[in-house]
Parts: structure tokens; C-alpha cells; sequence
């Protein structure tokens, strides 16, 4: 379903019709500024190179959380599916979500099972993605979002909330939140 409305442009006042997604949206589709607004603040930043950017990396490729098993995750999900379904039996403006993400499905009827873990103890707070075949008993990969040198093209370790990051470059991204999703091969035992 799509959804239209009318905005007031922060910048000029225009009232314009922003459309939060779907088939027909504007190139310049923003929830603050006018599509004419919006495309020049676009074409004056086309000049400014991008120098970080968010993604997912492999905390396999991180010292930080070189201590982190599967085992340890998995520990830190049944923990807090507890304290949520705990939340969900309380009022209601208490109760806790759990992001849901879409499975990848190969050939032969198996798929990807993929959730967000909030870390504990020394990595409270932090958002781990974990990914994981189905049929299969080995873990396939556990991520996190870390900021990403464009220029130097390597991760820098430095970890900011997801919104304060622009939006990924790159083929490899979630068509509607522009995530870099993390990827692997469930032939490839070198992982």
C-alpha cells in the first residue's frame, strides 16, 4: 500500500505530496523538503565526497569482540526472550518489539533464519545480526554496525547508532532501509 500526504517544505514552506514509499515516488522524495529543495541540497553534495559510512562487519574481523562464541549469543537471545516475553505479560506501554527479517531460501528447500541479538555485560546495548542456515547446525555469521572508512576503504571500530550514519553505497543493500547486508555462502567452509 502507498501512502501519500501533504508536507510543508522546512526550508522554502512549499506544500508538496511526500509519498513514504512505493511505486511512483519521486527521485527527490523526502519527508522535511520539497522535491525542488531536496534535489538541490542533493546536486550541492554530489561535489562533497562521502567519508564514512555504516556497515555490518563480521565480528570474526573485529579484536573487540574476539571473545564472542556463538554459544555466548545464543545465550544473550534466550536471555532477553525471556525479559521480553516478561515485558509483554506487563502494561502495555512497557512492552518490547523484536525486528523480523525476511529468510533466503536455495534450491534445495533450505533457508536462512536471521534475528537481531542485544549484547549483555560488557557489550550491552550493542546490536549483533545473526545469521543462520536452517538445516544446517553450524553458525554462518554473526554482525555488527561499524563505521566504515570510504577512504581508506577499511572499518574504523568506531560504533555509532544505526540513523547517524548515511545510508550505504554498494550493490549489496536492502532496497528499503539502503543496510549493506552482510554476505555468505552456505557451501563455503572456509568461513
Amino acid at each position: 500500500m502507498t501512502t501519500q500526504r501533504y508536507h510543508r517544505c522546512k526550508h522554502c514552506g512549499n506544500e508538496y505530496i511526500y509519498q513514504g514509499s512505493g511505486e511512483g515516488a519521486s527521485d527527490y522524495n523526502h519527508q522535511d523538503w520539497c522535491h525542488d529543495c531536496y534535489k538541490a541540497v542533493s546536486d550541492a553534495l554530489k561535489a562533497r565526497p562521502r567519508l564514512f559510512e555504516g556497515r555490518y562487519q563480521d565480528i570474526k574481523e573485529a579484536p573487540r569482540f574476539a571473545s564472542i562464541t556463538p554459544d555466548i549469543v545464543e545465550g544473550w537471545d534466550i536471555e532477553n526472550a525471556a525479559e521480553l516475553a516478561a515485558r509483554d505479560r506487563g502494561p502495555k506501554d512497557e512492552r518490547g518489539f523484536r525486528r523480523v527479517y525476511s529468510p533466503l531460501f536455495d534450491m534445495k528447500g533450505d533457508s536462512t533464519n536471521t534475528k537481531e541479538v542485544v549484547g549483555r555485560g560488557v557489550f550491552q546495548g550493542i546490536k549483533f545480526l545473526v545469521m543462520r542456515w536452517r538445516n544446517s547446525d553450524r553458525h554462518e555469521s554473526t554482525t555488527t554496525w561499524m563505521e566504515y572508512d570510504l577512504q581508506k576503504k577499511c572499518f574504523t571500530g568506531h560504533q555509532w547508532p544505526r540513523d547517524q550514519y548515511p545510508r550505504p553505497s554498494g550493490l549489496n543493500t536492502d532496497p528499503l532501509h539502503g543496510n549493506v547486508l552482510p554476505t555468505f555462502d552456505k557451501n563455503d567452509v572456509t568461513k
